[in-house]
């Protein structure tokens, strides 16, 4: 896990095995043998005074380089955590990151790297090397997820599944954007998304490129007030899209999707009447839904 601007960021080491590791920690090596070797030398001399810091230091780094080694799988649980600049969490590749009774708060300000999107959690694949493509995975539990700017999650040149299940959402940032899957700054791979939320709230539009896939599915009483659609521009205000992608959306007998706006999907699955027009259309591969409240 790399740390930058605040955000939890996950990225395989792009060397393989035990060679590759240790070399890719190579930093962390050195500073340990290190303040060991200060350690030992301290204890010899007897500079008990100073004896304290050096074990200070070793547990810092060896802290860091726990963190570092994470690289995989990364599980938090009843934390608070907050990201200024940058996104909260950025998840690269066939990595995953779940998150229990959190609370996360992100304000990015600022696109890092090839990025053209503000957003809270990001799931992407740069096809640099450093993580292997895959589906990446996020799962939040319980706890908050407060957007301050750009859109709530964001999927780009990869598969993505996120998971969530009784998440208070709290969206601030003006355009009120959910969930984007769209090209951004990098290619080679495809724009998947798979949504699934159970006993969860959602509020907000949902865009999916003309190039992108998503999947939807809301279930144990779920309610979702938004619209789905092509429509996207990037942080800079430049077209990305004005056509929708393929959008499969599924809903249980307990569940309910309340539209904001007229809304294009390819499939729909579930009772039409768990539908709420609101005054507006959901087009099914272009034709009207009928049947809905």
């Amino acid at each position: 896990m790399e740390e930058k601007s605040g955000v939890l960021r996950l990225a395989k080491p792009k060397l393989r095995g035990l060679p590759g590791l240790l070399f890719s920690r190579l930093p962390f090596i050195v500073l340990m043998i290190v303040l060991q070797l200060l350690l030992m030398a301290g204890v010899y001399l007897r500079l008990s005074e100073y004896i304290p810091h050096f074990l200070a230091l070793q547990s810092l780094f060896t802290l860091a380089m726990v963190f570092y080694l994470s690289t995989a799988e990364i599980h938090v649980a009843n934390a608070a955590l907050v990201s200024n600049l940058s996104e909260g969490v950025c998840i690269e590749g066939v990595n995953s990151i779940e998150l229990t009774n959190c609370d996360l708060t992100a304000n990015n300000t600022k696109c890092n790297g090839n990025a053209t999107f503000l957003d809270a959690i990001m799931i992407y694949q740069s096809m640099s090397g450093d993580a292997d493509s895959g589906t990446s995975s996020f799962t939040m539990t319980d706890g908050s997820l407060t957007s301050k700017s750009g859109h709530v999650f964001h999927v780009t040149n990869t598969n993505a599944v996120i998971t969530l299940r009784n998440v208070r959402i709290v969206n601030e940032d003006g355009d009120g954007i959910l969930l984007s899957v769209c090209a951004d700054g990098w290619s080679g791979g495809s724009n998947t998304a798979t949504l699934n939320a159970a006993a969860q709230v959602l509020t907000g539009a949902i865009k999916v490129g003309s190039d992108s896939e998503l999947t939807l599915s809301l279930t144990e009483e779920s309610s979702f007030a938004g619209s789905i659609d092509g429509s996207i521009v990037n942080a800079s205000g430049a077209s990305v899209s004005t056509g929708v992608g393929t959008v499969s959306v599924t809903l249980d007998s307990t569940s309910t999707w309340t539209l904001t706006g007229d809304s294009y999907v390819t499939a729909f699955n579930g009772d039409a009447s768990c539908v709420i027009s609101n005054g507006y259309t959901l087009y099914v591969n272009g034709v009207a839904l009928t049947g809905v409240k």
